[in-house]
C-alpha cells in the first residue's frame, strides 16, 4: 500500500457549521495510543474516538447503582486521575444527575457546561483528555432515532435523549472531523474497531485526518455506507456519519 503522504492537503479538515448538526451529547473521552491492530501508515500516533472501544470513556461504572465491585471503578477512575478518597463524590454526582435527567445513561452529557462542571470538580485535566460533542445531520437523526427507539422495559439511553432534543451542538467548539459510528446498547463501535482505515483507503481514497477523523462529511457518508455492507463484516448496527466537535476544557 501506498503512503497517504502526497494527499496531506487533501486530509485537512473541512469547515463546517456545528449549528447544522443535531446534537447527540457530550463525551470526555482520553486520547488513545494507536493500537497494534490499527494501520501505522494511515493513523496518527493518538486517537481521539466516540468508542469505547477504542479509548477510555467515564460510563456505567461512574453510576452508583451500576454492577461494578469498587475494585474494577477504582481502577477506571484512576485512569482520570480520580483517587479513591473523590470517587464517593463523583459516583453521587454523576448518580444524582442521571436521576434528575441532566445527565443521561450511562454517562452522557446533555450540555457543554455540564461536562465542564464534571470535568472540573473530579478529573485531571491534561492533554489527553478531550471535551467532544457528536452531531448527526437532521435527515440521520430521524432515521437514527426510528432504528434506535428504545423498548419500554430498556430505559432510554442518554444518546437517544439527546438527539431526541433536537438540539444544535452548541457553539464554541471545533469540528475537528467525522467518525463513523455504529450504536451498540448505549455506546458506539467505530469503523477503526475493524480494520477499515485500510479497506477504505485502498477502495475509495479515503485517509484520515491527524487526529484519526474522516475529514468530511462526503467521505464520512462513503465509509458508512461501506460498513453496513454484509460482506464487509462489521457489527450489523446502523453506521452513520458523526461529526465531531471537541470543546476547551481549561
Amino acid at each position: 500500500m501506498s503512503g497517504p503522504a502526497s494527499r496531506s492537503s487533501a486530509c485537512e479538515m473541512d469547515q463546517l457549521d456545528v449549528s447544522q448538526y443535531v446534537s447527540g451529547g457530550y463525551f470526555l473521552a482520553k486520547y488513545a495510543a494507536r493500537p497494534e491492530c490499527m494501520s501505522a501508515e494511515l493513523l496518527p500516533t493518538r486517537i481521539l474516538s466516540a468508542s469505547s472501544c477504542i479509548t477510555d470513556i467515564p460510563d456505567a461504572w461512574a453510576v452508583t447503582w451500576a454492577s461494578y465491585t469498587d475494585s474494577e471503578r477504582r481502577k477506571e477512575a484512576a485512569k482520570f486521575g480520580v483517587t479513591p478518597e473523590v470517587l464517593p463524590q463523583m459516583l453521587d454526582w454523576v448518580t444524582s444527575r442521571l436521576e434528575s435527567k441532566e445527565v443521561g445513561w450511562p454517562v452522557v452529557f446533555y450540555t457543554v457546561d455540564m461536562a465542564l462542571d464534571f470535568a472540573r470538580r473530579f478529573l485531571h485535566i491534561s492533554e489527553d483528555l478531550a471535551l467532544v460533542g457528536i452531531g448527526l445531520r437532521q435527515e440521520d437523526a430521524s432515521d437514527w432515532l426510528v432504528e434506535e427507539e428504545p423498548r419500554e422495559s430498556e430505559g432510554t439511553p442518554g444518546i437517544y435523549e439527546a438527539l431526541s432534543m433536537g438540539h444544535a451542538l452548541e457553539s464554541g467548539g471545533e469540528v475537528i472531523g467525522f467518525e463513523v459510528l455504529g450504536y451498540d446498547m448505549g455506546s458506539f463501535h467505530s469503523w477503526l474497531c475493524n480494520g477499515l482505515e485500510v479497506d477504505c483507503y485502498r477502495a475509495f481514497n479515503i485517509c484520515p485526518n491527524r487526529k484519526g477523523l474522516i475529514r468530511n462529511l462526503e467521505e464520512a457518508i462513503e465509509v458508512a455506507e461501506y460498513a453496513s455492507r454484509e460482506e464487509v463484516g462489521a457489527e450489523p448496527v446502523l453506521w452513520q456519519p458523526w461529526l465531531v466537535a471537541q470543546y476547551p476544557i481549561e
